[in-house]
């Protein structure tokens, strides 16, 4: 398991850009939590979208301590099973208490983001298994699960920044002064000429 020390560095990447996707979504979160502070959906949503990167954060700290390597596969194990119960509880309340608003589009993209979330947390707490059974292709598995949170976290942050984006603009439209209508003269245009009729004129 000496081969572990050759991934510092991609680890060491993976926890600076987890950091700092971190602060952005929490950005995201805290604007959307203000809109619709009882949404509950919006809540698990927002949890969702900080974990898909705060568990790769996790994972590069622990494959970056310097303790033995069945210390670092217990804990990568933990980190699995942790996420894969967290996963499971938040998709079972989305599944007891839908959306009534959701269309078809909506719940596929709940059902991929969830499904995601399960398989990549299965790959970890399994690649953890086969690092305490010594098994060499385990090593890549941390990898396959950072690969795998962060392409549903980076689809979350940037369905949070969407929504913020569309919020800001409903309310620099709201908050925009509107025009009173035009009244009296100015809103029948200018006067039509009389007709030969109507001026009792038989002259063509």
């Amino acid at each position: 398991m000496d081969e572990l020390v050759q991934w510092r560095e991609f680890y060491a990447a993976v926890a600076g850009a987890a950091a700092a996707l971190i602060g952005l979504v929490y950005v995201g979160i805290s604007i959307q939590l203000g809109r619709h502070a009882g949404d509950e959906h919006v809540r698990l949503f927002g949890t969702m979208s900080a974990q898909n990167f705060l568990q790769p954060l996790l994972v590069a700290l622990a494959m970056l301590l310097p303790v033995e390597p069945v210390v670092q596969a217990g804990l990568l194990l933990a980190l699995g099973v942790a996420g894969l119960v967290n996963t499971l509880g938040t998709s079972y309340y989305e599944l007891r208490h839908p959306q009534p608003a959701a269309g078809g589009e909506r719940r596929l993209m709940t059902v991929y983001r969830y499904g995601m979330t399960l398989v990549a947390s299965t790959v970890l707490a399994a690649g953890a298994v086969g690092l305490l059974a010594g098994w060499p292709p385990a090593i890549y598995a941390p990898a396959l699960f950072i690969f795998l949170m962060f392409l549903v976290g980076v689809e979350n942050a940037w369905a949070l920044l969407l929504g913020t984006a569309a919020a800001s603009t409903q309310n620099a439209r709201a908050a925009a002064p509107s025009r009173p209508p035009a009244s009296g003269a100015a809103a029948a245009g200018p006067p039509r000429p009389m007709t030969n009729a109507a001026r009792g004129d038989d002259t063509p």
